[in-house]
C-alpha cells in the first residue's frame, strides 16, 4: 500500500505526534511519503528521499487568523498541483485547518483533528462540510458525540500513541526534600500538545509508570476532571 503522509502546518508541537504514527505506518510495511514545510522532515528524523515534497518557507504565515487560513489555503492548492495524488492507496493529513481546507478541492483524504472541534458555528459548518468528503480522525473518545450532533458520519477514532517512557530522559535532580524522587514539569499549557498530554493522563500504563518510579508530574493548563482520582 502506497501512502501519502502530510503536515501542512509542521507545527514542533507536534513532532513526538508525528513521529509516533509515522512509526506505526512504517511498522505494517506501508511504502509511504511524506510532505511537511520544508526543514521539519529532518527534526522528524526522516532521510531526504524519503519526502515526496517540501513545502516552501515563504508560504507559511501563521501570524494572525486570516493570513494562516489564506497561507493553508495556497499551501494545499500548492500542493494539489505539485504531487499526483492518484498514485497513492491513502492520503493521511496529520493535521489541517477546516476553513481554507474546504475550498481547497481534497477529497477522499484521511484528516487527523486536534484543535478542529469547536463551539463556533463557522468553524462547525466548515467541518461538517470536509467531513462530507473526507474522513475525519478524532482522538478523544468523547468527540464521537460531538461528530454525531453535528451530522458527521464519516469518522473514525484513532489512538493518539504514547512514546515509550525513559527516565533518562525526563529526569531531573533528585529533591531531597520531596517525597517524591523526581519532578517532570510540562510548564506551558498553551504551547503543548493537549490531546497527547491528556492521553498520558488516560494511560494507565503511564501512570503505573509514574508511580513506580515514585515520580511527581507537575502540568499547567486544564487537563484534569474533577473526580481524577490521583489528582494532588
Amino acid at each position: 500500500m502506497r501512502i501519502l503522509y502530510i503536515d501542512p502546518l509542521s507545527l514542533d508541537g507536534h513532532i513526538n505526534f508525528n513521529k509516533i504514527h509515522i512509526k506505526a505506518l512504517k511498522s505494517l510495511g506501508a511504502d509511504v511519503d511524506f510532505c511537511f514545510i520544508e526543514g521539519y522532515g529532518k527534526k522528524l528524523g526522516l532521510d531526504a528521499s524519503e519526502l515526496i515534497y517540501d513545502i516552501p518557507k515563504f508560504l507559511d504565515d501563521q501570524s494572525n487568523g486570516l493570513k494562516f487560513r489564506l497561507s493553508q489555503y495556497r499551501i494545499l492548492r500548492q500542493l494539489r498541483h505539485s504531487i499526483d495524488f492518484e498514485r497513492y492507496d491513502r492520503i493521511i493529513f496529520s493535521c489541517f485547518e477546516q476553513i481554507s481546507f474546504s475550498f481547497a478541492g481534497i477529497r477522499d483524504a484521511f484528516l487527523i483533528c486536534h484543535n478542529n472541534i469547536s463551539d463556533n458555528k463557522l468553524k462547525r459548518f466548515f467541518l461538517k462540510k470536509v467531513g462530507k468528503r473526507n474522513s475525519l480522525l478524532y482522538m478523544l473518545k468523547g468527540a464521537k458525540d460531538w461528530f454525531d450532533n453535528l451530522g458527521v458520519t464519516n469518522k473514525h477514532y484513532v489512538f493518539h500513541g504514547l512514546i515509550n517512557p525513559e527516565l533518562k530522559s525526563v529526569s531531573m535532580e533528585s529533591d531531597r526534600q520531596n517525597k517524591f524522587r523526581f519532578k517532570i514539569f510540562s510548564p506551558s499549557g498553551s504551547s503543548s500538545d493537549h490531546e497527547f498530554i491528556q492521553h498520558l493522563l488516560e494511560s494507565a500504563q503511564f501512570v503505573d509508570f509514574l508511580k513506580k518510579q515514585n515520580i511527581q508530574f507537575v502540568l499547567k493548563g486544564n487537563y484534569l476532571p474533577k473526580d481524577y482520582p490521583d489528582k494532588k
